[in-house]
């Protein structure tokens, strides 16, 4: 009898492997939903062009700006902010079809340099912003109006994309990862002491 006891084990000492079983299992389950986050989080949307470019120079007869990201964005939560070089700031009227976003004035633009605004929610529905600056020229000056251009370039630079899109930006689902499985574990390790201190004679 006593050898069947030593081999089989108390009450406490099965409960004890029970609940260390129960624990393994719930952080391999956070474990496999976390991995399944981390690269969606990491997948935002971000623009890939936009006319104008970032630094452009164009005519004041400029009257419609486009932006065009890496896939479809959302219908919802957009915004195009434009302040042109005498401060004046005007918000245009977003239409957005599939991965780009449109927005018009209706008057020519006045000489200097003016900033755009924008705002977008991604495919993920996370938002994402930036700002692009241009310069308008002046037509009266030869030398400038030869160089402006309405027109965007075949090979576009990429402006400015959300924070979170940048290199070195904190990953959170691996960050809430690492809490969740040292929690767990911390937690696991306490149910397990208080098990085999209620095991001990």
């Amino acid at each position: 009898m006593s050898a069947l006891t030593r081999t089989s084990g108390s009450p406490a000492q099965a409960a004890s492997r029970t609940a260390r079983g129960r624990f393994a299992a719930l952080l391999a389950v956070f474990l496999l939903l976390f991995a399944g986050l981390a690269p969606a989080a990491s997948a935002h949307d971000s623009i890939v062009s936009s006319d104008p470019r970032d630094g452009q120079n164009i005519a004041p007869g400029h009257r419609e700006f486009v932006l065009t990201f890496s896939d479809k964005i959302q219908t919802f939560g957009a915004d195009l902010i434009l302040e042109d070089a005498q401060g004046k700031r005007t918000t245009l009227t977003p239409t957005i079809r599939d991965d780009q976003m449109r927005g018009a004035v209706t008057a020519d633009l006045p000489v200097g340099s003016s900033t755009l605004r924008w705002r977008a929610v991604s495919s993920d529905g996370h938002p994402i912003d930036g700002i692009i600056t241009f310069t308008v020229l002046d037509p009266s000056k030869p030398q400038s109006a030869a160089s402006a251009s309405s027109a965007p370039a075949p090979t576009p630079t990429p402006t400015s994309t959300s924070s979170s899109g940048a290199s070195g930006a904190i990953n959170v689902p691996l960050l809430l990862l690492g809490i969740v499985a040292a929690l767990t574990g911390l937690f696991g390790g306490f149910i397990g002491m208080r098990l085999r201190k209620k095991d001990r004679p």
